[in-house]
């Protein structure tokens, strides 16, 4: 108990947005932030064919701030949260979209290869990053991804499952 209490007094209290990719305005009234991992499969999923509808329909149109936020339960996602910080906004969100699209299971040779794409060399992972990667496992320990939280109310399952009726809902 002491030991976790000195953990949260001495890291830091939110993971940085180095590891967030956006999409849509700033703006926007509502924030709906994704967790992910790229070793979940449900995850990736839900990038290739529910996301590309939502951003269509939400956040090109300015109603909705997406966020997609690492939650590392795979070394891959923790390799990952290293690589972005080394890139601007334009190379981590090419980046991202790369590995949530590619039909293999994501690993840390294709993130190099990635990288290599992008001409930035990959960084070793440094403490600050694995902090950044404790803190949020052990601030949010979920059980399953993706885990989705619309304005910081974490969404029930069936919201998450219904997902675009939810924000027809909410945000129209």
């Amino acid at each position: 108990m002491f030991l976790t209490l000195i953990f949260f007094l001495f890291c830091k209290t939110n993971t940085k947005n180095t590891y967030t990719v956006f999409y849509g305005s700033s703006k926007a009234k509502y924030k709906l932030v994704n967790y992910f991992d790229l070793g979940c499969a449900h995850c990736t999923e839900f990038y290739r064919h529910v996301f590309p509808i939502i951003k269509k329909n939400f956040c090109d149109k300015g109603k909705l701030l997406f966020i997609y936020k690492p939650y590392p339960i795979h070394q891959e996602t923790l390799f990952y949260m290293s690589c972005c910080t080394v890139l601007n906004e334009a190379q981590k969100q090419a980046l991202f979209e790369t590995l949530m699209e590619i039909n293999t299971p994501v690993t840390t040779d294709i993130i190099r290869e990635c990288m290599k794409v992008l001409r930035t060399p990959c960084p070793v992972t440094t403490s600050d990053v694995i902090q950044d990667a404790l803190y949020v496992t052990n601030h949010y320990n979920f059980e399953s991804l993706p885990v989705m939280f619309l304005d910081r109310k974490c969404l029930n399952e069936n919201d998450q499952d219904n997902i675009m009726k939810f924000l027809e809902r909410t945000c129209c």
